[in-house]
């Protein structure tokens, strides 16, 4: 019996997301974050994971959801307790999120165009499907790492 591929599904904000299984990695607990100085705001920090250090990105300013303000400030106190590890073309970060739903088969033939009023997240989006009633936006890992190349000038982080 052919399994299907499955994708991690996540919540950020109030939107969910999935992230096709073939580029998570793995899901962490954020733990001792540190701000790197003079970085971009989409970089919270870094934070330890084994023998090594994953960047922790926000994705929000990118999928047109409202940011978290700079890691710091008075106003930001740790507020991922989660990130999901990504993995693309070598490059590897972690991106901070609200809820981990778990992984979930994801049929590519069930997905639905994304409606033109989700701005940004259309974007960076290959589709949406309903979970439990609600929709969720399959992000597009090329286009999303593209995006995050632009934010930070260029990326490149070996894990």
């Amino acid at each position: 019996m052919k399994t299907s591929p499955r994708a991690c599904l996540f919540r950020l904000g109030m939107q969910l997301f999935a992230l096709p299984g073939e580029y998570t990695r793995q899901v962490h607990t954020v733990s001792n974050l540190r701000a790197v100085p003079k970085a971009p705001a989409i970089l919270r920090g870094l934070f330890p994971v084994r023998s090594n250090v994953l960047p922790l990105v926000t994705l929000e300013p990118l999928l047109g959801i409202e940011a978290a303000p700079p890691l710091g400030t008075e106003a930001a106190p740790l507020e991922y307790a989660l990130a999901v590890q990504m993995e693309f073309e070598g490059r590897a970060l972690a991106f901070g999120v609200t809820e981990v739903i778990g992984f979930d088969p994801l049929e590519r033939s069930i997905l639905k165009p994304v409606p033109a009023e989700m701005g940004k997240m259309r974007e960076l989006s290959i589709g949406v499907f309903m979970h439990s009633g609600e929709p969720v936006l399959v992000l597009d890992a090329e286009k999303l790492m593209a995006a995050l190349s632009r934010a930070f000038g260029v990326v490149r982080v070996v894990a």
